[in-house]
């Protein structure tokens, strides 16, 4: 079963702080498309061309141009990516997910898995990413780390 994330989507706004002023800091700003402080962008491995991902689990399209399915010409694609909320078959904790499209495939993959490979080093197959909070939504870079399957 899926259902959206609280997340919003939008373009990057140029502002650098909230309209009182102060910058976002935490995981309650997360909806924002505002920068947060601290906040570190990297490409994604394998999608440097098309996405970026932030230390605090966000993730944005770069500025490029893409050819709409069925449609004539060129347009402009740039904005942060909406990731997916799926629930857990079992009644686990819910996981957020995202979906990344280049010249025309597509590749569903976990938030938590994208940003652990950006800013740690890839996750090999028989690694889960887990959570050091327990909270599977917290997919900042700090709160992730590896563990074998099957242990």
């Amino acid at each position: 079963m899926r259902a959206d994330s609280s997340k919003q989507e939008g373009e990057c706004s140029s502002s650098t702080g909230l309209s009182d002023g102060s910058v976002p800091s935490g995981p309650a700003d997360a909806a924002s498309t505002i920068p947060f402080a601290n906040e570190e962008w990297r490409t994604v491995p394998g999608y440097e061309t098309a996405y970026e991902v932030s230390s605090r689990g966000r993730i944005r399209t770069v500025p490029r141009m893409v050819k709409p399915g069925n449609r004539n010409g060129w347009m402009s694609r740039s904005g942060f990516v909406k990731p997916q909320l799926v629930e857990q078959q079992g009644g686990g904790q819910p996981i957020l997910t995202t979906v990344f499209v280049l010249d025309g495939l597509r590749f569903t993959t976990t938030v938590a898995r994208v940003v652990y490979t950006a800013f740690h080093h890839p996750v090999h197959d028989s690694e889960r990413v887990l959570h050091r909070d327990g909270n599977s939504l917290n997919c900042e870079a700090s709160n992730l780390y590896t563990l074998r399957k099957g242990l």
